[in-house]
């Protein structure tokens, strides 16, 4: 089933502050969530989901962790172990609150992969440029990509 997208809430939470609240505001990826084109990237992969079944995981995390863990050279399990400890990584995933457990599964990353292809992981790790959601240099930003995108499509844990 497609993934729902992720809304932002119409009320505040009394005893929870926003994670946009919370954070540096001038913070890298604060400003590259703010400048990717999320709406093209579930486009592009909302496609791929069934409308039947079992409701998919958000698209947005699924690309921002894939993201964060081509940027900072992290394995599938570190990058969702490290995902719980920063608040900057939850709000570039599309989270609203500071969330305390872990997002998925870290096998989940690799069934994605496989489902989005290689051509798929090129769009999302924006080496398919014009077409590239994630914009090509962020001032202060320069994540480490240290693996060739089709080997990273077909790979289990790479």
């Amino acid at each position: 089933m497609k993934p729902k997208k992720q809304e932002s809430s119409t009320c505040d939470d009394l005893f929870r502050l926003r994670l946009e609240q919370l954070l540096d505001q001038r913070h890298v990826l604060y400003r590259l969530a703010g400048k990717i084109d999320w709406n093209a990237v579930e486009e592009r992969f909302g496609r791929l989901y069934a409308e039947a079944g079992r409701p998919g995981i958000p698209i947005r995390l699924m690309v921002g962790l894939h993201y964060l863990k081509h940027a900072f050279n992290e394995s599938d399990e570190t990058v969702v172990a490290r995902w719980v400890e920063n608040p900057y990584w939850q709000h570039f995933c599309g989270e609203e609150y500071f969330r305390h457990e872990l997002p998925i599964d870290p096998s989940q990353m690799t069934r994605f992969r496989h489902r989005i292809g290689e051509d798929g992981c090129e769009f999302m790790l924006g080496s398919s440029p014009p077409y590239s959601p994630i914009p090509r240099s962020i001032p202060g930003f320069e994540p480490v990509f240290a693996r060739k995108v089709g080997a990273y499509a077909g790979s289990g844990n790479q």
